[in-house]
């Protein structure tokens, strides 16, 4: 099983309730799973929900819980996956693809290559509305519970978003001139913002030629360990030093600019910025402070002051 994250509910009623239910047995907890399923894909973002209605429609008693409370639905969504990842971890949903193929579910890795994408953009889609669950299934008897995701789940967040999964793919299918003029931008776009961070470069060339930025990330991983010498984003050196904090402040003050102190150490400016910055708050800290408040309240004059 993947190392887990834990991920902290939005709405705190709903996190209360998971108390509740946590409580009950495996077989209720897989009922209770399956119902929040449908409500999760009927839920909509711009709605507000009672919150006697979504645990009537989650465990399928109706009970007064003397809470007027209306959630968002933009809220309840997130909750509603935490939910069914809490719920489902110690109690997998059995699926049988035989009997129900809307209901067959394949892990994150299975879905990636199929749809010709990475686990980490999977992963990503989960964070905007995926559903997963944990399952067992015939073909695995006697495994671990594995996180995976429906055919159904699927389907209904391919409606929510048209055109992402698509978009996704056609990474995959850059003709080689394209790739080539993808590396060409990044690379001009970095020798434009030399003291910009990937991830800034990487967003303004997304912008600009219309493609994901983690699909220029992967291009560009791919490119700099295929060239090396000619990187875009080369191997990055080991942190700053105090050291090196203490000389750059002292060319400082003997009046070098930052640009020339980094052209000389062979780093960014903003790098011996923040070295600069980090060594005088050194300074600072060894400064002894004495407090003189006891003299001062005791000079004359000191009450009506």
């Amino acid at each position: 099983m993947p190392r887990r994250r834990a991920v902290p509910f939005r709405c705190s009623a709903l996190e209360d309730l998971l108390g509740l239910w946590g409580r009950a047995t495996p077989e209720r907890r897989v009922a209770m799973a399956r119902r929040a399923e449908t409500l999760h894909d009927q839920i909509e973002d711009d709605r507000t929900y009672p919150l006697d209605f979504i645990a009537f429609r989650v465990s399928g008693v109706r009970r007064d819980l003397g809470d007027t409370a209306l959630l968002v639905g933009e809220a309840v969504r997130p909750d509603l996956r935490t939910l069914l990842d809490r719920l489902t971890l110690h109690a997998p949903i059995p699926v049988d693809p035989a009997a129900d193929a809307a209901d067959a579910t394949h892990p994150v890795a299975d879905w990636a290559a199929r749809l010709d994408v990475t686990v980490r953009t999977v992963n990503r889609w989960r964070e905007r509305g995926l559903r997963w669950r944990y399952f067992t299934a015939p073909d695995h008897a006697g495994d671990e519970p594995r996180l995976g995701i429906s055919e159904a789940a699927y389907a209904r967040f391919r409606e929510r978003h048209p055109g992402l999964v698509e978009r996704a793919a056609g990474f995959n299918r850059m003709t080689d001139a394209e790739r080539d003029a993808a590396v060409a931008a990044c690379r001009r776009l970095r020798a434009d913002l030399p003291d910009a961070s990937p991830t800034t470069v990487l967003t303004a060339a997304a912008a600009e030629l219309g493609r994901s930025r983690e699909a220029l990330r992967l291009l560009l991983e791919r490119h700099d360990a295929a060239e090396p010498g000619a990187e875009i984003f080369p191997v990055r050196r080991s942190a700053t030093t105090p050291v090196e904090h203490r000389v750059w402040r002292r060319r400082q003050l003997r009046g070098e600019t930052l640009p020339q102190i980094a052209e000389a150490a062979g780093r960014s400016e903003a790098a011996v910025r923040r070295g600069v910055l980090e060594h005088r708050a050194r300074v600072a800290r060894r400064v002894p402070l004495t407090w003189q408040g006891e003299a001062l309240l005791a000079r004359a004059g000191a009450a009506e002051a």
